[in-house]
């Protein structure tokens, strides 16, 4: 049953934001082609703005790990990292929860 609500609740995506798709679409493309966040970053937009804010803030989510790493590889692709960062922390925290996000790591951040 829960595949199933995926399924439609994907398809009904599609339908009504096709724009949405074909970003998160040429994110994941760019990762199966081995690029890395840095390389997905360049390709899409280092400014703030979107699509690419999204695009390279999703990357970054897919790519790595963890939290912290995801934290790292934003930075280190250069460009307005807070703008990723913030797509980051809003798209993770919820399933995360507060307890999850290593703040005490982030305060000693060292890329």
């Amino acid at each position: 049953k829960q595949w199933y609500q995926r399924r439609v609740a994907k398809e009904q995506f599609a339908t009504e934001l096709p724009e949405i798709v074909k970003e998160i679409t040429d994110v994941t493309a760019a990762i199966s082609s081995g690029k890395s966040v840095k390389d997905i970053v360049g390709t899409f937009g280092k400014a703030c703005g979107l699509p690419g804010s999204f695009q390279g803030a999703l990357a970054s989510i897919l790519i790595a790990p963890d939290f912290v790493s995801a934290v790292r590889k934003n930075i280190l692709a250069g460009g307005d990292c807070n703008a990723r960062a913030n797509f980051m922390e809003l798209a993770l925290g919820p399933s995360l929860g507060l307890r999850e996000f290593q703040w005490s790591g982030l305060k000693r951040f060292r890329c």
